[in-house]
């Protein structure tokens, strides 16, 4: 997102609603992002107010158009607010208002310089603690990418919409089945179990928000707490085959 640069810092939310560079599928979208990213520099002040709000206007307006993904802000800025209203509670509200919206659109953020109160209090509010502050740390470049991992990680959804069989027959929520393939490792099947106080403590399951009348899959805490640690890892579920469960 950018701001209006030689033009002094533009306090416009539509100007920030607007992507360089929309959302896509990686590594497809890798050169865009290189190039944006390679023409743009810090520059003027920090317009956070504006800048996040139109950042979340635009994620909330893409998950709306792409429902069952995980859309999320990253917020990486080099400083505390200081144009534009620099209002902490007010930043702080625009925040709590993409958490707790529908669609939830959580808020991390990522610093270099600027109050650690400051951008922990957007990250909290935004639903993810606190922020990333990279700027001891002697590789910055390396910190930013282990942040980003981490995010992704972090951001990975426990719980998935029920996939539609092809050809518009009816689901069987009796022939589901989820699939784990963690980075290191062969492809394993993710037993289903009868609801949350049949998951085990340990290792891998799944079950039903609603048994008589599902919605979505919800991966048992064990297994959530697994996949989203497991950066390169990968969820895959199959409608046709019997689900295969504990």
């Amino acid at each position: 997102f950018g701001a209006c640069i030689g033009g002094g810092d533009s306090c416009v939310v539509a100007d920030y609603a607007t992507p360089d560079v929309g959302i896509g599928v990686l590594p497809g979208n890798a050169a865009a992002l290189s190039a944006s990213m390679g023409s743009h520099g810090p520059t003027g002040n920090t317009p956070t107010k504006p800048a996040l709000e139109g950042a979340i206007d635009y994620a909330t307006a893409w998950a709306n158009q792409n429902p069952g993904h995980a859309t999320i802000v990253v917020l990486a800025t080099d400083g505390d607010p200081n144009v534009c209203d620099s209002d902490l509670p007010a930043i702080n509200a625009i925040a709590s208002a993409g958490a707790n919206g529908t669609p939830k659109i959580l808020t991390f953020v990522i610093g270099v310089g600027g109050s650690v109160g400051a951008l922990n209090g957007i990250a909290a509010a935004g639903g993810t603690t606190s922020a990333f502050m990279i700027d001891q740390d002697p590789n910055v470049q390396q910190a930013f990418l282990d942040a980003l991992n981490t995010i992704q990680g972090q951001a990975l959804p426990c719980a998935y919409l029920i996939p539609e069989p092809e050809g518009g027959e009816q689901i069987n929520y009796n022939q589901i089945n989820v699939y784990y393939t963690p980075s290191n490792g062969p492809e394993v099947v993710v037993p289903k179990v009868a609801d949350a106080g049949a998951c085990p403590a340990d290792g891998l399951g799944w079950y039903y928000d609603n048994p008589s009348a599902p919605t979505q899959i919800l991966l048992c805490p064990s297994t959530c707490s697994t996949i989203s640690t497991d950066i390169g890892g990968s969820v895959r579920l199959l409608v046709g085959c019997d689900t295969i469960a504990e």
